[in-house]
C-alpha cells in the first residue's frame, strides 16, 4: 500500500472510529507493542491507517490522482474524523526513487493544489517515502 492516511490519537480507535464508515487497513492501539524486522516497537499513540492509494510504487502520479479523488469522494467522513482535536494525521506517498543510474539527474513530482488545499484543510503533513528500486520490473517503466 504506497500511499495511505496515518491518524494517530491517544484516544482508543473505538472513540476515533465511532460514526465512520471509513474502513482502515491497519490499527494499531496506544501501548500495543509490536515486532518489526528492526525489533520491537511500542505505540505511545492509537494509530489508524487509510489506504488511500493501492497504485505501484512505481506510480507516483497515479497515486496523487487516487489521493485528491479520495479526499473528495470521502469529504464528509473526513469532516467527522477530524472534527476532534485530540489527531494528528500525515499522509504518506511510498515510491521508488528514478535515480538508478548516472544518466537521471532530477526527479521531479508536482501536488495538485486541489491535494494541498485538503491537506491543509485537516492539518495533514505530507511525507514522501522514497525507496530504493530493488524489483524484477523493467527499469524504463520507473
Amino acid at each position: 500500500m504506497p500511499c495511505i492516511l496515518w491518524l494517530e490519537s491517544a484516544l482508543p480507535s473505538a472513540n476515533l472510529l465511532e460514526n465512520i464508515k471509513l474502513t482502515p487497513c491497519k490499527v494499531i492501539e496506544k501501548g500495543s507493542v509490536v515486532v518489526t524486522q528492526a525489533g520491537t516497537r511500542s505505540y505511545e499513540q492509537t494509530l489508524i491507517g487509510y489506504d488511500v492509494s493501492k497504485a505501484d510504487f512505481t506510480e507516483i502520479k497515479k497515486q496523487i490522482e487516487d489521493a485528491v479523488l479520495f479526499f473528495e469522494d470521502n469529504e464528509k467522513q473526513l469532516d467527522v474524523i477530524f472534527s476532534r482535536d485530540t489527531l494528528q494525521a500525515r499522509i504518506d506517498f511510498g515510491f521508488y526513487t528514478t535515480f538508478v543510474d548516472q544518466k537521471i539527474v532530477v526527479q521531479h513530482d508536482s501536488f495538485p493544489h486541489q491535494l494541498l488545499a485538503q491537506l491543509g484543510r485537516y492539518k495533514i503533513d505530507l511525507d514522501l517515502s522514497q525507496f530504493w528500486y530493488g524489483g524484477n520490473q523493467d527499469l524504463a517503466s520507473i
